[in-house]
């Protein structure tokens, strides 16, 4: 049993012509004793998808 399960997740900023999809479809299963990274390049949405996972940010 996952301990840390997170299915499509999605998060946009903006909308219309500006909006910029910053995380597309994530899914996510942690399991205990497993250890997880999150390595990605500047600004490409590392940060959106732990925030989600902790629930500090709605999804969307």
């Amino acid at each position: 049993m996952a301990l840390v399960a997170v299915e499509n997740v999605g998060k946009h900023y903006g909308e219309g012509e500006t909006r910029v999809d910053a995380l597309i479809g994530v899914s996510l299963e942690i399991e205990p004793g497993e250890y997880v990274a999150n390595h990605g390049a500047f600004r490409v949405g590392e940060v959106d998808a732990a925030l989600d996972t902790r629930g500090d940010e709605p999804s969307q």
